[in-house]
């Protein structure tokens, strides 16, 4: 944060559980009041406890999924109605998930949801005009949603 500020740009720190839908709200909410809005959302948060499928609990399984897909779902539901009009939504997945390695099996479940998670989930909430675009992006590869590409589909 500091870096940010020294270079004359404002930051804000807020602790939160992204697999719990009221800290992500109470992290939209805070800011919001801080900065006015918010106008671009980037889910980067993920983790990655490494195991052979046989041995993966299913507490490590659960916890995997709930910080990598239910946060991913919880982030954007809320940027559906918090973000600025003409938003933007950044969801980072994993180029792993198609490398097939032994222990990877639970990051690879839980990114692949992520990597097939429609763009259009994140257009807005159905107000004309009122629209959003999801990006996501994988190492060395980066797809994006248009929505006038799509009305042309």
């Amino acid at each position: 944060m500091a870096a940010i500020e020294q270079a004359g740009g404002q930051a804000l720190a807020v602790q939160a559980d992204v697999s719990q839908a009221a800290d992500v709200h109470q992290l939209f909410t805070t800011a919001i009041a801080r900065f006015g809005r918010v106008d671009v959302l980037v889910n980067n948060a993920g983790i990655m406890k490494l195991s052979l499928l046989k041995d993966t609990t299913d507490e490590d399984l659960q916890r995997t999924l709930a910080i990598n897909v239910t946060g991913v779902f919880n982030t954007l539901r809320e940027a559906a109605t918090q973000l600025a009009d003409g938003g933007n939504s950044i969801n980072f997945s994993s180029s792993v998930t198609r490398l097939m390695l032994p222990t990877y099996a639970a990051y690879c479940a839980s990114k692949g949801a992520c990597g097939a998670t429609d763009p259009r989930v994140c257009q807005g909430d159905g107000r004309p005009g009122h629209t959003r675009q999801q990006h996501l992006a994988w190492p060395r590869q980066i797809r994006s949603y248009s929505p006038k590409a799509s009305r042309r589909r």
